[in-house]
């Protein structure tokens, strides 16, 4: 029983993680803490979090300036899902 457990766990950490190093990094960071304090630190699991997004923002910021040569600060740009217009 604990092996299945331990094999569904395996694959949903690949799943979900991938190969995203900034993710691997908060994951071991939280993993190691958690280990080390034998409880759960609920401002580091939402230091890692505000971390993922900050740096998922940035890299799509640096991704619209190679795309484009020009970063207009809007947000529309690093949206998912909308398009970007440049400025009239």
């Amino acid at each position: 029983m604990i092996g299945i457990i331990a094999h569904s766990a395996y694959k949903l950490t690949m799943k979900t993680i991938g190969r995203d190093r900034l993710l691997w990094s908060i994951y071991v960071v939280t993993a190691a803490v958690t280990i080390a304090t034998s409880s759960e630190q609920v401002l580091l699991f939402l230091a890692g979090g505000r971390a993922d997004v900050a740096g998922e923002s940035s890299a799509q910021v640096v991704e619209e300036e190679h795309a484009t040569g020009v970063c207009d600060g809007s947000p529309v740009g690093i949206t998912p899902g909308l398009p970007h217009e440049p400025p009239r």
